[in-house]
């Protein structure tokens, strides 16, 4: 969970375990609440990939997080992405 003690607000994010698929590699979804713990904001993507926040009033998605490509000859660079 992740709280915003100015407010009140808080996050709660989920993990997903890899399992047998690849469908659920690297998934992370959860909800933002405000003071009165009503959902203000949906999060979903993939955290290998991009994460996007979602407005479940209006349907409007904002990227939040987009994963930098990786360096050139990235392959030989044990440990640094």
């Amino acid at each position: 969970m992740i709280r915003n003690c100015g407010n009140n607000e808080y996050c709660e994010l989920e993990y997903h375990k890899r399992g047998w698929s690849s469908s659920n590699s690297f998934k992370v979804d959860g909800e933002v609440y405000n003071s009165r713990k009503e959902i203000v904001y949906k999060i979903e993507g993939k955290w290998s990939e991009a994460v996007s926040l979602i407005n479940p009033k209006t349907g409007t998605t904002d990227k939040i997080y987009v994963k930098n490509p990786y360096s050139e000859k990235w392959e030989y660079m044990y440990g640094f992405t």
